[in-house]
């Protein structure tokens, strides 16, 4: 819509006198290359005001996001600065490639021009963190492949802000590809956890403890099991019964939500609430692979490290049945990264509870039963709880 009423060869004269008496040459440019009108468009555009080096250098700036080589080398020459950002004078255009261009080749542009394969942001991100948060891993494997035998400690490398690893940035986006990528190089998985509750909740020193048992015990456990046919159909119908329970769960909230949202109020009376939806693995005897002390660290590992699978509220709007379940793409890595379970849909709490946190073990799931899985859903008013 934009892209006709700014650019359309039929407007009328009026109608392009209107649009320059609200937007400026240089600021048309910008929109133009925003919506990839093409390089020949956008340089005619150039071409016609004369911008100045303040002007070309934004725009060089907004196009090594997502513009071709061709029309950054356009830009250089009509003498627009290459290595300086413009909108953040410290994110510089190399950052911005990495974050968000699908072109390697730009990067190679940039690097002739003078760019840094050392850049780091105010935040302590390297062009590896940027890069993870980048759909295109295309871009990353270049990133990859020139960076980590120059600095391969870039790969463990922690953001300041947020003491991520480049591994544990591409975990929390959900970009799968980016993950393996990764992996492949030579990034640690254990530097790749992120405590999504560390900012309000510190574990006391015998939970760490009891958090660390259960890690050993999941991956020796692991390391053990034997993807026989038997085993591997055992494991399918539990991460089918599991993927069956959580998505009744969310019907569930969905059903309290519209409960909620249909209860007449008084006037002026405002309606807020919070939901929040929880699978907890309670089996009615322990697994034979642990004792009760053992599935008491279990449960513990489990209720304050998986996040919750539904949340739900009167001041958000609802998120997608595929956004908080599966986060945007099917789980199938890792421990599942099998052909056998390719086409099997592994929901992301399947994942943070067989994977992130080691709390079960593969052998652990030869022995559970998905209606061992119980639905809680809690509501809160105004920070008062009712389960």
């Amino acid at each position: 819509m934009y892209e006709f009423l700014l650019f359309s060869s039929e407007l009328s004269e009026s109608d392009i006198s209107l649009r320059d008496t609200y937007f400026t040459s240089a600021t048309l440019v910008k929109f133009a290359i925003f919506f990839e009108m093409g390089d020949d468009f956008i340089l005619s555009l150039i071409d016609v005001h004369s911008p100045s080096k303040d002007d070309l250098t934004a725009f060089f700036n907004l196009a090594v996001c997502n513009s071709s080589v061709h029309l950054l080398e356009e830009l250089a020459k009509r003498g627009a600065d290459t290595q300086t950002g413009n909108y953040y004078p410290d994110f510089l255009p190399i950052m911005s490639a990495a974050k968000a261009q699908s072109c390697p080749e730009v990067i190679d542009f940039l690097l002739s021009k003078g760019a840094s394969l050392e850049a780091h942001t105010d935040f302590g991100e390297n062009l590896l963190h940027l890069a993870a948060d980048n759909p295109s891993s295309e871009m990353l494997k270049c990133l990859l492949q020139k960076i980590v035998p120059l600095h391969p400690e870039y790969l463990e490398e922690n953001e300041e802000r947020d003491e991520l690893t480049p591994l544990a940035i591409a975990r929390i986006f959900g970009f799968r590809k980016n993950q393996r990528a990764l992996i492949k190089a030579g990034a640690n998985k254990k530097n790749a956890k992120h405590r999504k509750d560390r900012f309000w909740y510190e574990r006391a020193p015998d939970e760490d403890r009891a958090k660390e048992l259960v890690s050993i015990r999941g991956r020796n456990l692991d390391r053990n099991f034997e993807w026989t046919p038997e085993n591997t159909q055992k494991i399918i119908s539990v991460i089918q019964g599991i993927d069956k329970k959580v998505n009744e769960m969310y019907d569930k909230a969905l059903k309290v939500q519209e409960f909620l949202e249909s209860l007449p109020l008084p006037d002026g009376v405002e309606r807020y609430y919070f939901i929040k939806a929880d699978l907890d693995f309670e089996p009615e005897s322990p697994l034979p692979t642990a004792d009760e002390e053992m599935m008491e660290r279990l449960y513990d590992a489990t209720n304050w490290n998986i996040l919750p699978s539904v949340i739900l509220g009167s001041d958000r709007l609802t998120q997608s049945r595929e956004q908080q379940l599966y986060l945007g793409l099917n789980w199938d890595i890792e421990l599942f990264d099998r052909p056998e379970l390719e086409h099997i849909k592994i929901p992301y709490y399947v994942h943070a509870l067989f994977v992130d946190e080691f709390s079960y073990s593969l052998t652990d799931m030869l022995h559970m039963k998905a209606e061992d899985f119980k639905i809680k859903i809690e509501v809160s008013f105004d920070g008062e709880a009712i389960v």
